[in-house]
């Protein structure tokens, strides 16, 4: 797995804590299947990718199936959680 440093200056720090309690959201940056993902916990399918059960049978087969010259369409995308692991797998995205 890669490893990633992410830096927010203080005042990023400062604006994103405030954020999250003026608008009483909880918003967490995680990494799954080496990509990262900006989720709110306060949101029940987003806390899932959090926790790592979102369709995670899907997802496997997804990622068995699709291949580096494959085309995907990720139709109708909520938060592009299937389009971001076809882009890390090397998959091209139409424009």
């Amino acid at each position: 797995m890669s490893s990633y440093n992410i830096r927010y200056t203080r005042a990023g720090v400062f604006i994103g804590k405030l954020y999250n309690i003026l608008t009483r959201e909880k918003i967490c940056i995680v990494m799954r299947h080496d990509v990262l993902f900006e989720l709110n916990s306060r949101v029940p399918a987003e806390r899932a990718i959090l926790f790592n059960i979102y369709e995670p049978r899907v997802t496997k087969i997804f990622l068995s199936l699709i291949n580096k010259d494959d085309i995907v369409v990720d139709a109708g995308a909520w938060i592009g959680y299937y389009t971001c692991l076809a882009a890390k797998r090397g998959v091209p995205m139409a424009k």
